[in-house]
């Protein structure tokens, strides 16, 4: 049976509830003001008692009695063997009195044992900590054992094999040379197959000091950029590999004098992968073995590894034949056989497409000739590259995915996402509530690093959470609950829609580019406005942004043509872009409402 126990009273009798409303008869309840009902009080009785000399006993109170509020939205559902067991209790003939305590009574224990297993249901949350299963060197070693040093031995037996390191005396170094001197630092981490795997990296931090971040800042391949290369890969129904190319920096040369120490059990490994080498230039520091080392070669973590990584390989491109695009400088075009061979490259992960898997595999010999033959190498018509996976097993199209990155996100998310959503975010999305209640250290944070997980996912894979994510953003500094469940609802909305993909194909007899740009106005609470853009050459968004406008306006006309304004350069450079790539646009519109 169901007993609804957010439902009224119709009749009072004696302060005694004599029906309790169901689902089905909430209509009834709008009848009735719940102030009244929920107050009302019969007439005095006690006279009558007297009156018709009614026996002394315990007065009864004459309000209705209702369940606690604190159960108003909660529905009681018993079994038929948990009803008969209620109704046992009660015993055969119980007194008028006693019918209504043991009623009460068993109701009130179903109530408590049945709301606080579904409110143990509803909300499981746990306190938020990151699930990266990755340890420094001593935790590493002490969780791993003989598995750990043996992935540690062959980390830094690959900076002997490349000459990373040139050791130095300590008493060869100044006082300030020690002092600014970078520690190396090792992670360990284990696979899924098992394996432990160890990474190296300098502590980069004491360059910050004397080197600007804009003479150490590297470009990589916009995301726009590859979109669009892989469009036209499908239009021309070319083939692709990709490519990582493994220790890639400690191919570069380190053009700096970088002096740096290993402390400790690290120093002591290093010593083992060459004692001959090594151990005269040991020393002791505070009680721990410490060895200074000159860095020859760019290292992951030094300030400037990635620009001298890329100056690497632009100028081994370029002895190939290959031209940069000056839209895009991690872009490389190349003629061959009268048909072009494109390579995209995000540091050391490199794209290559063209018509001839022959000729992709000429390019990749060339490049194993510099980096060694232990390239992780990947043909065929499927290939995670960037964090996505893009698919080129259908005729014209490309069908890109993010499946396992949403999923490890909503696993991670503190609390259970079981229910799905239709929307990503629902009409009061832009609203704040200032006196809004804050959300604890340990679920802001575990608000900020979801919200830019799923930032991560809107620019590549998923823009249809664009508009929900960029509203989203403006709120990590300082989130409160209504954050929360806004940032819940779009995790229900990729439950629901996980292995949704995005799918990008161009016209196959013309090369047409439309863009839709649109304002929406005065939306935010600053009233400020939201721009949002697509941009398609054919079938699906190869780019789409959506984000606020950095300035109000008067009227729904004035946004529109603001919307315009900020979004003119990206249309400006998407042109510039695929006609320096060597290709005649057909058609070049902007759809635009006022």
């Amino acid at each position: 049976m169901g007993l609804d126990f957010s439902s009224i009273p119709t009749k009072v009798s004696g302060g005694e509830v004599i029906k309790i409303l169901d689902d089905d008869e909430e209509d009834a309840i709008d009848e009735y003001k719940r102030e009244e009902v929920l107050v009302k009080m019969e007439p005095d009785r006690e006279a009558e008692r007297t009156e018709a000399g009614a026996p002394d006993g315990p007065r009864r109170s004459n309000r209705a009695r209702i369940a606690n509020r604190q159960f108003e939205d909660y529905e009681l559902y018993v079994t038929v063997e948990e009803e008969e067991l209620m109704m046992a209790t009660m015993g055969n003939n119980p007194t008028e009195e006693e019918e209504d305590e043991n009623v009460l009574a068993a109701v009130a224990h179903y109530i408590m044992v049945h709301y606080e297993e579904k409110e143990g249901i509803k909300k499981k949350k746990k306190k938020y900590k990151p699930k990266s299963g990755q340890y420094q060197l001593e935790a590493g070693i002490k969780r791993f054992g003989e598995r750990g040093e043996t992935a540690v031995t062959k980390e830094l037996n690959q900076f002997n094999k490349y000459g990373v390191f040139k050791p130095k005396h300590a008493r060869d170094l100044s006082d300030k040379e020690k002092s600014k001197a970078l520690s190396l630092l090792i992670f360990l981490k284990e696979k899924k197959s098992g394996d432990i795997k160890a990474r190296s990296c300098a502590n980069g931090n004491k360059q910050r000091e004397h080197i600007a971040k804009e003479e150490a800042a590297a470009p990589t391949v916009a995301l726009e950029s590859v979109f669009i290369t892989s469009t036209i890969d499908a239009k021309e129904s070319r083939k692709v590999v990709t490519i990582d190319i493994p220790g890639a920096f400690l191919h570069a040369d380190n053009e700096d004098y970088v002096i740096m120490k290993m402390v400790g059990t690290l120093a002591e490994l290093m010593v083992k992968t060459n004692p001959k080498l090594y151990r005269q230039y040991v020393i002791l520091e505070k009680g721990k073995s410490v060895l200074y080392l000159q860095l020859q070669k760019a290292l992951y973590g030094m300030m400037k590894s990635a620009l001298l990584f890329y100056r690497k390989s632009v100028s081994e491109l370029q002895e190939m034949g290959f031209e940069i695009n000056p839209y895009d400088p991690c872009v490389a075009n190349k003629m061959v056989n009268g048909t072009q061979m494109t390579i995209r490259w995000h540091v050391d992960d490199l794209m290559i497409s063209h018509l001839s898997q022959d000729e992709i595999m000429k390019v990749v010999r060339q490049i194993q000739d510099i980096y060694g033959e232990n390239l992780a190498e990947t043909s065929g018509t499927v290939h995670d590259y960037l964090g996505m996976t893009f698919d080129y097993s259908f005729t014209k199209e490309v069908r890109i995915n993010m499946w396992d990155y949403l999923q490890h996100a909503i696993q991670e998310f503190p609390e259970e996402i079981t229910g799905v959503c239709a929307t990503p975010a629902n009409d009061y999305l832009f609203k704040v509530h200032e006196d809004g209640r804050k959300l604890s250290k340990d679920l802001a944070e575990a608000f900020h690093h979801t919200v830019y997980q799923l930032l991560f996912a809107a620019n590549r894979a998923r823009r249809d959470i664009q508009t929900a994510v960029s509203f989203l953003t403006t709120r990590v500094k300082a989130p409160d609950e209504d954050d929360w469940g806004k940032l819940v609802r779009v995790l229900k909305y990729l439950n629901g829609t996980k292995y949704m993909k995005l799918i990008l194909g161009a016209d196959e007899m013309k090369l047409n580019i439309h863009w839709y740009i649109d304002g929406s106005h005065q939306v935010h609470e600053d009233c400020r406005g939201q721009i949002g853009s697509l941009m398609t050459m054919g079938k699906g968004a190869a780019i789409s942004s959506s984000n606020v406008m950095k300035c109000n306006t008067r009227s729904s006309t004035e946004t529109e043509l603001v919307s315009l304004h900020d979004k003119l350069p990206d249309v400006i450079w998407t042109r510039y872009f695929v006609e320096c790539q060597g290709y005649d646009i057909d058609e070049y519109v902007i759809f635009k409402t006022t």
